[in-house]
């Protein structure tokens, strides 16, 4: 633990910037990739979890497809999750093939 006395001096740097530090280091130790979140997100919900159910699959062909279908607009009302699933059956896919999964 650091303890900053009243007298020591400031060395500039923000807890916001170490924080963000931290959460980057932690981010690319763990491998999550960048900047896709959403996108994740907004086809399959918790991306978390879509994220950790991935490494159970392979991810070509048939299983591929039956593994997207399943975490389609996962916790979203069923409307929402049946259009999702056959977007995704429609295109083969495609619209979420730039979105990456593990």
């Amino acid at each position: 633990m650091i303890v900053v006395e009243a007298g020591d001096r400031d060395s500039g740097l923000r807890l916001a910037e170490l924080l963000a530090a931290f959460s980057l280091t932690t981010d690319l130790g763990l491998g999550p990739p960048m900047a896709d979140t959403a996108e994740v997100a907004a086809w399959f919900g918790d991306d978390i979890a879509f994220r950790a159910d991935s490494y159970r699959v392979d991810f070509a062909g048939l299983p591929m497809m039956g593994f997207a279908l399943s975490h389609a607009g996962a916790g979203a009302p069923f409307l929402r999750r049946l259009q999702l699933a056959a977007n995704l059956v429609l295109t083969g896919g495609r619209a979420v093939e730039a979105v990456p999964s593990r």
